[in-house]
């Protein structure tokens, strides 16, 4: 299988890559997450993913973990769980209300934007964006 990749750019040590032939569209969602509780100014927000390739892994890393995953940074690292009825990634985390950046890390060295909700930053990185409301 080719690879055409239209960006292959470092995030802090990863290889961040995003093409669309290498992720699949998670078509039947509306975005890759959603509130499904909340509490005071923090929501229950459920992540969901689903990669075109396979993997033995998925961490969500982002500004509410300082951007950590394995074998790097010092804050809690969040691993998705596989959903085989869901066939998607799944993981659940409280945030404050506000905007945030994240990406899926696969196998714990490639960092990937959704295609859905993605951005460049200033420096050509590309992250995911969300608003929590």
């Amino acid at each position: 299988m080719t690879l055409l990749l239209r960006a292959c750019v470092p995030l802090l040590g990863l290889v961040l890559v995003s093409c669309s032939s290498f992720i699949r569209d998670v078509s039947d969602v509306e975005l890759p997450w959603r509130v499904v509780a909340s509490a005071g100014e923090q929501r229950l927000v459920e992540f969901v993913y689903r990669p075109f390739f396979a993997v033995q892994s998925i961490h969500l890393a982002g500004e509410f973990n300082d951007w950590t995953w394995p074998g790097h940074g010092s804050g809690r690292m969040h691993e998705m769980a596989w959903d085989p009825a869901r066939e998607y990634w799944v993981y659940r985390i409280w945030l404050k209300s506000g905007a945030w950046h994240y990406v899926y890390i696969a196998d714990g060295k490639t960092a990937v934007a959704d295609l859905k909700n993605m951005i460049v930053m200033p420096d050509g990185t590309e992250v995911s964006r969300m608003v929590v409301r």
